[in-house]
């Protein structure tokens, strides 16, 4: 036995493609029957069934719906057994509202059963429509299969498979699956059209700065080019997971809220030079800096640099495109977050030995701030996140908020 499952989505695949799908594969059926199989004898019967009320279309009696498919099914010289009633039961009872057709084959006699989410009208029970006169139709049957043309609608069926096409942007692609040893119902479904969504694991790689920079003031702990940082050192790295759901969609876009748990590491490499290697640490009143000393004599540094690592609760609103569309979404949001770790790192410039020295170095405990992202096809998202309270706690240091920007993979 033989099933063939198509899914569509009721608000776009209209009933026209229900009736091009249901022609198509009535086509597929007889041509190949008659090509390829010569004593097989092929039956084009289809049973249609309310979906909500579990019930066959137009019967009007006390049996069943197993009762009432086997019925039919014997009419055609077929039966109903155990496996294949399994699997056509598992097709109405999910909670997938969409309209599905299922073909059995048996002995070379065929059934197509429709299960449709809403009863269907009776013209199209007794399989007629009235069609637009200004619609593009045809119908080509050959040894590549059947191909079907309804308007914008496009249905191809073949030895490998069936393929849907909606005018719009919906595409569904089955393929045929048999089991030679014994009847069984085989339904495979493809979600088609939606829209981009951010869910999932996520990769943040980029660079940190700060502002605020013009707005330091010597003093006797710390001078303005303290802290010029290394751009390629100041390294941002951050990984989490987010969660998306939809507020509202259009035809085109929709509106969709993000929201995760994150964790964060921000690096703030300090540009050194021989002449003079310097370390930040953790005074009496504040931040400072200081020569690097081993012994006395001050060493000099290849590697001087701040971690902070935080734990992160991003929110974002962003505005999503279809999944065949080049632009993929935008979005802006905001993020709070918490102080986990932080910590100093140096490398001496001769030996190479690396020292680590955890302090809190008088950073605030608590971070808010803005974020932004965008993506297009065939690029990697872009991101800047931008803190709105400062660096430092309050007279502890200078006045600087933390830039971080880069790529999501």
């Amino acid at each position: 036995m033989k099933v063939i499952a198509t899914q569509s989505n009721k608000s776009q695949f209209t009933q026209k493609l229900v009736r091009t799908v249901i022609l198509a594969l009535v086509c597929f059926v007889s041509f190949t029957s008659k090509n390829f199989a010569k004593k097989s004898e092929t039956d084009s019967t289809i049973i249609n069934v309310d979906k909500r009320n579990q019930v066959v279309v137009g019967k009007k009696n006390n049996q069943t719906l197993r009762e009432n498919i086997q019925a039919l099914m014997a009419e055609k010289g077929m039966t109903l057994n155990d496996e294949t009633w399994k699997g056509i039961r598992k097709v109405i009872n999910s909670d997938i509202e969409k309209d599905t057709l299922i073909v059995i084959t048996q002995d070379g006699k065929s059934v197509n059963i429709a299960i449709n989410t809403s009863k269907m009208s009776e013209n199209k029970q007794s399989g007629n429509s009235s069609n637009n006169s200004s619609d593009k139709k045809s119908v080509k049957i050959g040894l590549n299969g059947v191909h079907v043309v309804d308007g914008s609608d496009e249905v191809h069926v073949s030895l490998n498979g069936v393929q849907v096409k909606n005018g719009d942007t919906d595409e569904v692609n089955i393929r045929i699956r048999s089991n030679d040893k014994s009847d069984t119902v085989n339904v495979k479904s493809k979600k088609v059209g939606g829209f981009h969504s951010r869910n999932g694991f996520n990769l943040y790689l980029g660079l940190n700065s700060y502002t605020g920079t013009g707005n330091i003031t010597k003093t006797a702990d710390y001078a303005p080019a303290d802290f010029e940082l290394s751009a390629l050192g100041s390294r941002y790295v951050a990984f989490g997971w987010t969660r998306s759901v939809t507020l509202s969609r259009g035809t085109k876009s929709a509106l969709k809220m993000n929201y995760g748990l994150e964790f964060s590491w921000n690096n703030f490499m300090f540009d050194t030079s021989k002449e003079q290697s310097k370390v930040i640490s953790k005074g009496t009143n504040g931040v400072k800096f200081t020569d690097y000393q081993i012994d006395g004599k001050n060493v000099e540094l290849c590697k001087s640099k701040m971690t902070a690592a935080y734990l992160n609760f991003p929110i974002m609103f962003y505005i999503a495109g279809k999944r065949d569309s080049k632009f993929n979404y935008i979005g802006f949001g905001g993020h709070v977050g918490y102080l986990l770790d932080s910590y100093t790192k140096t490398k001496e410039d001769a030996t190479g030995n690396k020292q680590h020295d955890h302090s809190s170095l008088f950073l605030n405990k608590t971070r808010y701030g803005l974020d932004f992202e965008v993506n297009v096809e065939n690029f990697p998202t872009l991101f800047v996140n931008y803190d709105l309270n400062t660096l430092f706690q309050d007279n502890r240091g200078p006045k600087l908020n933390t830039i971080s920007f880069g790529i999501r993979l």
